[in-house]
């Protein structure tokens, strides 16, 4: 998948790749990017299903991290540093034990490594089931 992405900085520095949280996307990192792109190559991709990357009905972390992985390599780089933010951090998690070699240094915020019990997981799909079907609810055309 052909990912949108923004990029900021110098490129012959060190490159930074920051992945965004479910319901995010690369809007959301702007604002960091600039306050450090003097110092380093910041890539901030939109994920699939997220921004405006292209949508599919495929989505897993093991999809994702390819997709992330084709992104490095269309971009030449060798070796990264990856930030990752809730499931930008799940995801930078599976990259970095994926594909070891790429990653120089990795930062993972809002999440933790550890498998969810079962439970856990029907709690957390039912309150993102909740959140889609209230978003899908609003009546976009009286917004202005």
């Amino acid at each position: 998948m052909n990912l949108f992405y923004r990029e900021f900085g110098i490129k012959n520095k060190d490159t930074i790749i920051i992945l965004h949280g479910l319901y995010g996307c690369s809007d959301n990192w702007i604002s960091i990017s600039k306050q450090i792109e003097h110092r380093y190559r910041v890539i901030v991709p939109d994920l699939r299903n997220h921004g405006k990357s292209p949508h599919s009905d495929d989505h897993n972390f093991e999809i994702m991290a390819n997709d992330i992985v084709s992104l490095i390599k269309k971009l030449a780089i060798t070796k990264c540093h990856i930030i990752g933010h809730s499931m930008g951090g799940k995801l930078a998690m599976f990259i970095a034990d994926s594909n070891p070699e790429i990653i120089d240094k990795l930062v993972v915020l809002d999440i933790s490594p550890t498998k969810q019990k079962t439970e856990e997981k029907d709690e957390i799909a039912s309150f993102h089931n909740h959140v889609l079907s209230s978003l899908a609810k609003i009546n976009l055309s009286i917004i202005s």
